[in-house]
């Protein structure tokens, strides 16, 4: 199936934002690990989510997370210390290609029994839980920040705790500090100890943290538990470009969900839009959660960006189409990571700038870079996604600038964010289904 995605005029609209995946898989994980029920699953829950949460509610000798690399990277460590229990982890095709070998070594140097079932390196995996000792453990830091995340939520299951030592420059660091927040929340004692260096204590809490409770909307809300999980950043990012792209001062948009100080590293989307015409604020709550966030255009003369994507990897894309559509140059640099994600989006970016007359460059050290150059786009181009939510959701907005563009595969955005196409409809866009 393709989408023809069409653009209003003017924007003036009113975006209820889903729960943030980062903070809801980790929550799913460290519930399980104190004992406590997990929440009820909430209407319109990303794919990514709902694989997990289902993977540790029914558990099963072989469990398969299609395309989650977070289920994949997360279940291996929490199957690894679960004693007594062995689970096969498969996966589709791109999760075959994705490596694991890091977080695998890092595993078994504290005891864990893991057996590749195919390539070296790489799933499908046998895991074999047993009760693991702890003690001292070295990662790489220029590797998925999944990875250490993982062997930090089941350090607390260590007989010893865990003294995990980064080794070189840490990619995503945002997103260990806020699984290290949660951890806190939860009843660990978990932390840096030195600038490449966290020290795991052994031991969980064993009740829900008070964060996490409160009175909520629907699409939040767990009538059990009573639990909130933050909304999503990176699905933000999305309508941060769609104000960008429009750039008119009588653009509204009000974003629910979201908190101000969020732990998410890509809240930076916030501040960095601001560099390209988009502002927001915060507006008096209307309840204890749901605190407006108002954007708006203004004026800018910005004609260069430069931005080092380390701590946020997964805004590149949104910001390579929007600053391609602005006419604004870029040097964004900290990207080797999006080789790894669910496309090649380095690659990606590449050629499906180059369909619509833009064409971005890429070094050796994962960097992109655009300085004007053109080329002759296609005629009708079709934007393909590579099975991958991130790129249909970067793209989708450009219809703004070009009128209108074609998505292929529009459903990989359930990975992260179903309900994508309908708030866009809500918000004026003209939505129509091609057949192939």
């Amino acid at each position: 199936m393709k989408y023809l995605v069409e653009a209003p005029s003017h924007l003036n609209a009113t975006v209820s934002l889903p729960p943030s995946k980062s903070i809801y898989n980790r929550v799913l994980l460290l519930q399980r690990m104190i004992g406590q029920p997990l929440p009820v699953q909430p209407p319109h829950i990303a794919d990514d989510t709902e694989v997990l949460f289902h993977a540790l509610l029914s558990g099963g000798d072989e469990v398969n997370i299609h395309g989650s690399g977070t289920a994949m990277r997360f279940l291996t460590a929490y199957y690894a210390a679960t004693e007594g229990e062995a689970h096969m982890l498969t996966g589709n095709a791109r999760m075959y290609d994705r490596p694991i070998g890091q977080l695998v070594e890092a595993l078994r140097s504290l005891g864990a029994d893991i057996e590749y079932l195919d390539r070296q390196g790489f799933p499908p995996l046998c895991v074999r839980g047993r009760r693991l000792q702890g003690g001292e453990a070295h990662m790489p830091g220029n590797v998925s920040s999944q990875f250490i995340s993982a062997v930090l939520m089941v350090a607390p299951l260590f007989d010893e705790g865990l003294t995990l030592r980064i080794e070189g420059p840490i990619i995503s660091r945002s997103y260990i500090d806020l699984t290290l927040s949660l951890m806190n929340d939860y009843g660990a004692q978990a932390g840096w100890t030195a600038v490449d260096t966290i020290r795991v204590e052994p031991r969980y809490g064993t009740q829900t943290p008070s964060t996490l409770l409160a009175p909520l909307s629907e699409e939040h809300f767990n009538s059990q538990q009573r639990m909130w999980i933050e909304s999503d950043w990176s699905a933000a990012s999305y309508w941060y470009e769609i104000v960008a792209l429009y750039s008119q001062p009588d653009t509204r948009l009000t974003l629910y969900g979201l908190n101000d100080g969020s732990r998410q590293g890509d809240a930076t989307v916030r501040h960095l839009s601001s560099l390209v015409g988009v502002k927001s604020r915060f507006m008096p709550p209307v309840d204890t959660h749901l605190t407006p966030l108002q954007l708006h255009c203004v004026p800018t003369h910005m004609q260069q960006l430069s931005f080092h994507f380390i701590n946020q990897p997964d805004l590149a894309p949104t910001f390579v189409v929007m600053c391609c559509m602005k006419g604004i140059s870029f040097h964004f640099t900290g990207l080797g990571s999006l080789r790894y994600k669910e496309s090649n989006r380095l690659a990606a970016l590449l050629t499906e700038m180059r369909k619509l007359g833009f064409v971005v460059r890429e070094d050796a050290d994962g960097c992109l870079l655009w300085e004007g150059e053109r080329c002759t786009a296609e005629t009708h181009p079709t934007i393909n996604t590579y099975d991958d939510h991130r790129m249909a959701m970067a793209f989708a907005p450009a219809a703004i600038t070009l009128g209108s563009i074609v998505i292929d595969s529009p459903q990989v955005v359930e990975k992260s964010y179903p309900q994508f196409w309908t708030d866009l409809q809500k918000a004026g866009f003209t939505i129509t289904p091609l057949n192939d």
